[in-house]
């Protein structure tokens, strides 16, 4: 893990390096800055780099087994040694299943925030399939999911907030939640893709809209949300 600040008159990053326990880091949910600096992100088992590369490489035969399951950690580091003053797993008491590809509200990037979203391992399969909500505050525990079902994967959610407005727009914390998540759903029954639309305060409602696509998308395709004034 790295951690920097900024060199005060000159607009210079100084990097500290911290060495942690063996692992495989990914995706980080996101980190802010305050007294210390707090980092989540997904963690994979040490020394299965090889394996879990494999599988991001070829999602379409990709099936996690408990060894190579991750979960989210929490690191907090002191600024401005980048000494590592903690280090937690966020499993939710053990309720959690593995889970990738998170994302926050963007209003929220670099502060303290309550809410990610991920795709999570469907209920009867080792792909990530679900797309659930969980509580960075209280474990890391899963509070809201919704399923595409049988032979239906969800990609990677891009958080939508509700009212419109630069990501730079103050929000209240009790609005943290209050927006759309896309995703793209693929179908590998009919090798077919959709655009689905979830309430991020209710996921289990399932999707408020939908688009079919013309063409399929692979599972765990990146993407991001730029408004329609701003598209190229």
């Amino acid at each position: 893990l790295w951690g920097g600040g900024e060199e005060e008159g000159r607009g210079l990053i100084n990097h500290h390096y911290h060495k942690v326990n063996p692992a495989f880091l990914i995706f980080f949910v996101w980190a802010y800055c305050g007294l210390a600096l707090c980092a989540t992100a997904s963690n994979h088992p040490s020394g299965r780099s090889q394996e879990s590369h494999s599988h991001y490489n070829n999602r379409y035969d990709a099936w996690f087994t408990p060894e190579l399951e991750c979960s989210v950690h929490e690191y907090v580091l002191e600024i401005p040694s980048a000494k590592l003053l903690s280090h937690g797993r966020l499993d939710g008491g053990g309720t959690a299943r593995a889970a990738e590809l998170p994302c926050i509200n963007p209003r929220f990037v670099g502060r303290p925030h309550r809410w990610a979203f991920r795709n999570a391992l469907g209920a009867t399969c080792g792909c990530l399939q679900d797309v659930e909500k969980v509580d960075l505050l209280n474990e890391g525990r899963p509070i809201d999911r919704w399923s595409p079902g049988d032979g239906r994967y969800a990609g990677e959610c891009v958080f939508i907030p509700r009212v419109a407005g630069p990501a730079t727009t103050p929000c209240a914390p009790g609005e943290e939640d209050a927006g759309w998540l896309l995703s793209y759903v693929y179908d590998a029954d009919s090798h077919t893709s959709d655009v689905v639309v979830l309430d991020a305060r209710d996921l289990a409602a399932g999707p408020r809209w939908m688009v079919k696509l013309p063409a399929h998308v692979p599972p765990s395709f990146h993407g991001c949300w730029v408004p329609g004034a701003e598209a190229v």
